[in-house]
């Protein structure tokens, strides 16, 4: 999956990708269904931080907004 993923993103959009998926938070002007979608879309280039569905879980959790 790596060797497909460097095929068709340079490095370059990998790591920026790593890092919108790390800065990912649920902000104001965006609903939960966006967020979620965002984080499903970004979640497909960082494997190593959601290497399991309790994992994937906890990570989209804590950045949900404290009062959702």
């Amino acid at each position: 999956m790596s060797e497909l993923r460097a095929k068709f993103y340079p490095v370059m959009i990998q790591r920026q990708k790593e890092k919108e998926f790390i800065e990912l938070k649920l902000s104001g002007n965006m609903t939960v269904m966006q967020y979620a979608n965002k984080f499903t879309e970004l979640s497909r280039f960082v494997p190593q931080f959601i290497s399991s569905e309790r994992l994937k879980m906890k990570m989209f959790e804590e950045c949900l907004a404290f009062y959702i």
